[in-house]
């Protein structure tokens, strides 16, 4: 029996040590992925900032009393802490013992403590500016600016509160645009541009690389977003996230009284997402922007879509031609 007994006792303190660094490895990961979250996290303000932190208190110390607990358990034996009354009062009647904890148990119990306070307060913090923003949707923040006016007058007076279509083509044969795989949305950018240039803030999503746009059209302050599945790109939209993309651009047009927003990629986002999904972000907009003094730019290849599909799409938005040289 004895025998018996101490290989049971053996079994569980080896078990115990096992789950503390099973304990340890896990939460070590969780550090580790916290930070490399963070710094792709777009941090609206100040106390966000501080939700995230709190949120990494609580994290990281989860991993520093997994590790503690492994070395009381391992280097310290069992001691407890006692609350004699006897000693507080000796003339009291009756006095006994009150409290008789062990440091082990006295360490949990402050460790989910500490945990529980730095994940709730950091809790709050996140949910401060969802709050006092009306919508529990993140979005991508984009600062409103304009570019250096030009010296030549405006060349395409678009309509405030409207959404434009922009049918665009493919190079001509022989022309210097020919290299060029596939259409790209030249017209579009033409017009965006130079609105842009002329006093008004410019919001520009794109499938195009933003570094390319920029140099070619000279865009010096105006927010270029990507859309492109990759995580390494700051200033990126998820094509198949279709709520941070309205969100973003209602949010942008919601701070600037007159601007000119380009979505480019209308194609792309209907192969990640599907065509009524897109069809209802189109009528969504066109909501949005007849409410508003801003202009939306919407380029599309009519070579890409059935013609019922092309022709839903044009119901919603008024078309560009004589203005572009078509």
């Amino acid at each position: 029996m004895d025998t018996m007994a101490l290989d049971f006792g053996e079994f569980n303190f080896s078990y115990k040590i096992v789950l503390n660094l099973l304990a340890i490895l896990i939460s070590f990961l969780a550090v580790v992925y916290w930070l490399k979250i963070y710094k792709q996290l777009y941090k609206k303000d100040d106390k966000e900032v501080r939700g995230w932190r709190w949120i990494f208190v609580g994290i990281l110390s989860i991993l520093l009393f997994n590790i503690t607990s492994l070395y009381f358990l391992i280097l310290v034996p069992e001691v407890y802490l006692k609350l004699n009354l006897s000693r507080i009062f000796p003339n009291a009647i009756n006095a006994v013992t009150f409290w008789d904890v062990s440091v082990m148990e006295l360490f949990n119990i402050l460790g989910r403590t500490i945990v529980a306070v730095a994940l709730t307060g950091g809790a709050y913090l996140l949910y401060a500016p969802m709050r006092d923003m009306g919508s529990a949707y993140r979005f991508v923040p984009t600062e409103p600016s304009v570019e250096p006016g030009s010296v030549e007058n405006l060349k395409y007076n678009l309509k405030p509160s409207t959404l434009y279509l922009v049918k665009e083509e493919k190079p001509i044969e022989g022309s210097k645009d020919i290299i060029i795989k596939g259409v790209q949305p030249k017209r579009s950018l033409e017009l965006f541009s130079d609105l842009v240039s002329h006093g008004f803030p410019g919001l520009c999503i794109t499938r195009m690389h933003p570094d390319k746009i920029k140099e070619q059209y000279n865009l010096q302050n105006t927010p270029i977003l990507w859309l492109t599945q990759s995580m390494e790109v700051r200033s990126r939209i998820n094509p198949s996230d279709l709520l941070e993309l309205s969100q973003t651009v209602r949010e942008f047009v919601r701070r600037t009284k007159k601007s000119v927003i380009l979505l480019d990629g209308l194609e792309y986002l209907i192969t990640q997402n599907n065509f009524d999904e897109i069809l209802r972000l189109v009528q969504s907009l066109n909501d949005l922007i007849s409410v508003s003094s801003s202009i939306v730019i919407i380029p599309i290849d009519p070579s890409t879509l059935e013609t019922q599909k092309l022709h839903l799409l044009e119901r919603e938005m008024s078309e560009i031609m004589s203005m572009l040289g078509r």
